[in-house]
């Protein structure tokens, strides 16, 4: 029989935050999972929407307003080096928009989902996550010890042009990972949005079995201007191999 969530530990390891668990915005008190929050550059300002604000189906959805300069904006991380993946299997999902709201823009919006090791708008070094620059959408599966691999978004009928997220629309993003590489690491990733693989053939993956990264998402201005971003959940899974 099929095991549904929640599950227990020894089954494997699953996090989630909806962003409806509180009404402050401060470090180690945002969300159900009491995230660290790291400005990058100036940083800038996080809150919650109001209840008539709420989308239908929607509720609890956390918004990024950066301040006004190139690099400024907000990392969330949980606790740093804390995830070695090994062979196990896993994904990860969140639920985003760039806001139809005045002066937004897709140019110029950039942000990062999944496992890393960076809490700046540099590009981590180790891990496999999500990348939007400009609104044009990719996953990378990055290790320090045997090499980076990117594949962007190519022909996927939930994007515009294939490749590109539109202003205004909600994007549900799926990261998997799985198999086992030659390191002991994973050996294969996918990215999926709104249920539709962003790509063809799957990825491949390098990272080995001792190479440690952390579950976060960041938000920041890639040029001079405020650029707001919303975010309705996110949550990961890593399966056990027993």
């Amino acid at each position: 029989m099929a095991q549904l969530l929640p599950f227990r530990p020894m089954s494997g390891f699953y996090l989630k935050d909806d962003f409806y668990q509180s009404d402050a915005i401060t470090t180690g008190l945002i969300g159900e999972l009491d995230w660290e929050l790291t400005h990058v550059g100036a940083g800038g300002t996080e809150s919650y929407l109001i209840t008539t604000n709420a989308v239908p189906g929607r509720p609890g959805i956390l918004r990024f307003l950066p301040a006004g300069a190139a690099g400024d904006g907000t990392a969330y991380h949980l606790d740093i080096d804390g995830i070695v993946l090994n062979g196990n299997s896993g994904s990860a999902s969140c639920g985003v928009r760039i806001p139809d709201i005045a002066g937004n823009l897709v140019v110029g919006s950039d942000f990062r989902f999944g496992l890393g090791d960076s809490v700046t708008a540099t590009a981590n070094t180790v891990g496999i996550w999500l990348c939007i620059t400009d609104g044009v959408v990719a996953m990378e599966m990055d290790s320090a010890d045997h090499g980076d691999n990117r594949s962007a978004a190519a022909g996927c009928s939930a994007l515009d042009g294939g490749t590109t997220m539109e202003i205004g629309e909600w994007y549900d993003f799926e990261l998997r990972w799985s198999a086992e590489n030659a390191q002991g690491g994973p050996a294969r990733g996918m990215l999926y949005v709104n249920g539709v693989p962003a790509f063809d053939p799957p990825m491949t993956c390098e990272i080995d079995d001792d190479e440690e990264m952390e579950f976060g998402f960041r938000h920041w201005n890639a040029g001079a201007t405020t650029l707001e971003w919303d975010l309705d959940y996110v949550d990961i899974l890593i399966k056990g191999r027993g």
